[in-house]
């Protein structure tokens, strides 16, 4: 866990040029003393960072003492940093890595390229939740992601259509995030299904694994799966009698 504040802490001052112990230790969530022990290591591990005494003062780099990321261009670097999309992701648990991710690669770019980045997230945000609508809850997600990392089957008990309900034993090959909600996507004895995760009940990791097939391609199965599902969902003729001065906003 240190290790990786001292990365963070090399990286903020790589960013901004100069920040106090004070300001250090609000972005770190540590005390200001933790941040005097931190820089002291920094410094006898050779990183060359310097104090500036006085008002208007902080801790530096030298300017010399940077890591690049090389051979990106202007499309590409704000390409880059519109994909942060935290919804899902802090729905998994890792809003907090996803954060510090991005100031590792802006904290590694040039600094005309961390302007363009700074460019980019302040012009393009991407939000994935639904208009007047809430998300259900996911209490299995957890479970789920780690059953879907280690290759190990669930058991679960899912709705019937005639509103009893089922145990099901799944091999669960991927987690799908869609318009604001958590889809499972997973082998069971009837095929290939997709599930919501809000629907599911008691759902209980298995010891027992399985050997994910290595042609399986998640993105064409979803696209074939989602237009599946939109070309054959029921329809229903419907009349409204409305009035014509309510027309303009519909």
């Amino acid at each position: 866990m240190r290790a990786d504040r001292l990365l963070a802490l090399m990286m903020l001052l790589q960013r901004e040029g100069q920040l106090t112990a004070e300001e250090l230790s609000r972005e770190l969530a540590v005390s200001p003393r933790t941040i005097y022990r931190d820089v002291d290591a920094l410094s006898g591990a050779g990183v060359p960072i310097y104090a500036n005494g006085g008002p208007g003062g902080g801790y530096a780099l030298l300017d010399s003492y940077r890591t690049t990321l090389t051979g990106l261009n202007e499309a590409e670097v704000k390409a880059l940093f519109m994909l942060t999309v935290p919804g899902p992701l802090a729905d998994l648990g890792l809003n907090r890595e996803l954060q510090a991710s991005i100031l590792k690669l802006t904290s590694a770019l040039p600094t005309p390229q961390q302007a363009q980045a700074q460019f980019a997230r302040q012009r393009l945000h991407v939000d994935p939740r639904r208009w007047f609508s809430q998300a259900g809850t996911t209490p299995w997600l957890g479970l789920l992601q780690e059953a879907v990392w280690q290759n190990r089957r669930v058991q679960m008990r899912t709705r019937r259509s005639d509103g009893g309900w089922r145990e099901r034993i799944i091999e669960p090959y991927s987690l799908v995030s869609k318009a604001n909600h958590w889809y499972l996507v997973g082998q069971t004895e009837a095929g290939m299904r997709v599930f919501r995760v809000s629907r599911l009940e008691e759902v209980s990791l298995l010891a027992e694994s399985f050997d994910r097939p290595v042609a399986f391609d998640l993105l064409a199965f979803w696209d074939e799966w989602v237009a599946d599902f939109e070309n054959n969902r029921p329809r229903f003729p419907v009349t409204l009698r409305l009035r014509e001065r309510i027309l303009p906003a519909l």
